[in-house]
């Protein structure tokens, strides 16, 4: 019975310590074709309706962005780190 607490403890340690070996993704080279669509199109952000907004020409899609009631909501924040981060500055700018 004794071992069980132990296993149980280890294992409690175990998944506490899970979050700190986190996971880094590979990096990836883009299609250099695709990076140059977003060339073809000015940076704007767009409201398309009360309270929702896009922001076009920053990253291979479209991000949305939606002010709701507790707060915002991100539809597809962009394919990259670095992309998602112009964007989040674009809608800081307009908003």
């Amino acid at each position: 019975m004794r071992w069980r607490r132990y296993a149980v403890v280890i294992l409690a340690l175990a998944c506490c310590l899970l979050p700190v070996f986190g996971f880094d993704p590979p990096t990836v080279p883009a299609n250099p074709f695709l990076v140059s669509l977003s060339a073809d199109f000015e940076q704007a952000v767009y409201e398309v309706a009360e309270g929702v907004y896009v922001a076009v020409g920053y990253a291979r899609s479209n991000p949305v962005l939606i002010e709701g009631v507790d707060g915002l909501i991100v539809i597809d924040p962009a394919e990259s780190v670095v992309a998602a981060a112009d964007v989040r500055d674009a809608y800081n700018e307009h908003l």
